[in-house]
């Protein structure tokens, strides 16, 4: 069975509940966190090897087709 790779925006108290839950999730690997406090995000990352990117970082739009 494959992995399902998580990435989770925020890692206010709702964001590392998410983040406690999925890791106890079997095949669910969280991979990547984005939070606008970086700081904390990073702290977060320490605990768990996890990809920290910035709200600079992620650049999401719409595909104009």
């Amino acid at each position: 069975m494959r992995n399902i790779r998580i990435g989770v925006t925020g890692v206010g108290k709702i964001g590392k509940t998410h983040l406690e839950l999925y890791s106890k999730i079997e095949g669910a690997e969280i991979v990547a966190i984005c939070d606008v406090n970086e700081q904390e995000a990073k702290k977060v990352e320490n605990h768990r090897n996890i990809q920290v990117y910035s709200r600079n970082d992620i650049k999401i739009g719409r595909d104009h087709h």
